[in-house]
């Protein structure tokens, strides 16, 4: 099996999420974008590079922007049910869990005071200081 890279089997998942997620047969996608089933199910599996005019077909069919098929860039800020859901999570559950997650980070940021919240990194339980170590 030749190797694929990383990208492609982020494509395939992601294609896969969003047809379950739309009740959607792999033979009603392959069907919608003039693919074979076979080919739809090596390419849900990350096995068979997609042609550019493909994944448009795709994002088409699944009536999605291109770009949510894509991987995110390395420096996308995302939510937790975002990267959850870009991992595969189903988008119920992905919510579901980000609700929690939030809700304990909530929680604990109710428990610092004014200036440690002032000092949070975003998205983080981890606080900065502009100190450097000599001045502390």
């Amino acid at each position: 099996m030749p190797k694929i890279e990383s990208e492609y089997r982020w494509l395939g998942a992601t294609i896969r999420r969003l047809r379950l997620d739309q009740a959607l047969s792999q033979e009603r996608l392959a069907a919608e974008t003039d693919m074979s089933r076979s080919a739809l199910a090596n390419v849900e599996a990350g096995q068979q590079r997609v042609a550019f005019h493909l994944v448009l077909a795709l994002a088409r069919a699944l009536h999605v922007d291109p770009v949510e098929l894509l991987p995110p860039a390395p420096s996308e800020d995302l939510s937790v049910d975002e990267h959850l859901r870009r991992l595969g999570v189903p988008t119920d559950t992905a919510r579901a869990v980000a609700k929690v997650v939030n809700g304990v980070a909530d929680d604990h940021n109710d428990e610092d005071d004014d200036e440690t919240r002032a000092r949070r990194i975003p998205g983080s339980r981890h606080t900065w200081s502009h100190e450097t170590s000599s001045s502390r």
